[in-house]
């Protein structure tokens, strides 16, 4: 590993730290920075995706965009990774229900539903989501 690589892997690191000590705007410009050069991870954009989520509603949107990345750079072949594609789709619903697209958030916590069922992890926190989401 190379002088700039290692940079790189310590943006990422430092934004984990900072996510998890809530300075969250910090923590975004890390997984910001790490992701210009490394737009290929799908944990960075998980992480700057809760750091948009943590910043408020008015970031939702934002949240939700790195949420969709991260589900298509994990979801190669069909949900190679059950309990990772299922938290992505609640956190996303969980943004689309906070920007009031609720058939948004209805789909994605249906695939949470589907995704339970197959990999026999069921939470029946998401049909409570869902409920509101139907209103």
């Amino acid at each position: 590993m190379n002088k700039q690589q290692l940079i790189i892997k310590i943006n990422y690191y430092i934004g984990i730290i900072l996510f998890y000590l809530r300075f969250y705007k910090k923590a975004n410009e890390n997984f910001s920075k790490f992701l210009k050069i490394n737009n290929k991870n799908s944990e960075a954009y998980n992480f700057r995706g809760m750091t948009f989520a943590a910043l408020g509603l008015e970031h939702s949107l934002e949240a939700i965009n790195d949420y969709i990345i991260e589900l298509k750079l994990t979801n190669k072949g069909i949900y190679p990774d059950y309990p990772r594609c299922a938290y992505m789709y609640m956190r996303r619903g969980q943004g689309c229900y906070e920007l009031k697209k609720y058939e948004d958030a209805i789909s994605d916590f249906t695939e949470v539903i589907k995704l339970d069922l197959e990999s026999k992890h069921g939470d029946a926190t998401v049909y409570n989501f869902r409920g509101m989401a139907y209103g």
